[in-house]
């Protein structure tokens, strides 16, 4: 879920269904804001795109990014690990700018959990 501050909100799935992914993949999940259509490239992930599936409000370009929040719809059991988030880039290309500028943050993510 993607939240602006004027309260406009998109829901994005991965696309082709909750089936599309494969367990024990990495995956690098991106979303194609305005047209934008660069893809991630991260050595040993699979690309996954994001597609908007709904929302509420205008979801302008003006609207400043206020949240964003990460969920699964899976029946894994509780107390269960579904993913291991291991960062977020939100990437953005200013007019007239060449060049985009990120941010985000990188987790130090363990290569195994006890």
């Amino acid at each position: 879920m993607v939240y602006t501050q004027s309260g406009s909100y998109r829901k994005y799935v991965v696309s082709g269904g909750s089936g599309a992914l494969t367990n024990g993949t990495k995956y690098t999940f991106y979303i194609n804001f305005n047209s934008y259509t660069q893809e991630p490239a991260v050595a040993g992930y699979t690309n996954a795109v994001l597609t908007s599936s709904f929302g509420a409000g205008n979801f302008l370009n003006s609207e400043f990014i206020s949240s964003i929040a990460v969920e699964t719809d899976s029946n894994a059991s509780a107390g269960s690990v579904e993913f291991t988030l291991g960062g977020m880039i939100v990437g953005d290309i200013v007019a007239g700018v060449s060049g985009e500028k990120e941010y985000g943050f990188l987790a130090d993510v363990p290569a195994a959990y006890p």
